[in-house]
């Protein structure tokens, strides 16, 4: 299914409202005020250092397996939802992963793992799937995988189409973590 570029431009600006560095607009907070942050970790990778090509696609020699990831001091949460983007990507923000509806217990994601009750929405390329880190050669892209603590589950319905995930996560959304990972060579590198 294509995108009008209308319907572009609205997801771009509902994703830079989700995604960006600030926090979600429009939080389901109901104060207008900052998200309370939380600490997102990987026993794979260090925040802001490279990830490990094995959980890259197969162009770099990798699974493309989903990282565990660890979170913690986080507020009460009745669900998490995990957003896996690439600023970095030509065409804008790509959305690699949206799982939604953990367990608001959970704290861990295990590697190439799906929890039990999740809900996977569409990725950019519209499939309801992982799609693993690959810039293209001879370059350098930013992978954020953002936790986000949602006040009540998504209805599976809103978790279904790219378009409806993000806002509705964005809705619940009371705290949010995020651990950055680089993948790819600079052309000069």
């Amino acid at each position: 299914m294509k995108m009008t570029s209308g319907r572009v431009t609205v997801l771009g600006v509902t994703l830079m409202s989700l995604l960006s560095g600030c926090g979600v607009v429009g939080s389901g907070s109901g104060d207008g005020g900052e998200l309370a942050e939380f600490t997102v970790s990987s026993p794979a990778f260090s925040d802001l250092k490279d990830i490990p090509d094995r959980y890259a696609c197969a162009a770099y020699g990798g699974q493309g397996k989903t990282l565990p990831l660890h979170w913690s001091g986080v507020p009460e949460a009745k669900a998490f939802a995990i957003v896996v983007d690439d600023p970095d990507a030509h065409r804008g923000t790509y959305i690699h992963w949206v799982l939604a509806n953990l367990d608001g217990t959970t704290a861990d994601l295990v590697e190439a793992s799906l929890p039990d009750h999740a809900v996977q929405g569409r990725n950019s390329a519209g499939q309801a799937s992982y799609a693993a880190p690959c810039p293209p050669k001879g370059e350098r892209h930013r992978y954020r995988y953002t936790v986000y603590a949602l006040k009540e589950k998504v209805p599976a319905d809103q978790v279904a189409k790219l378009e409806d995930s993000l806002p509705a996560i964005a809705e619940r959304t009371v705290a949010r973590g995020r651990i950055t990972g680089y993948l790819g060579q600079n052309a000069d590198s």
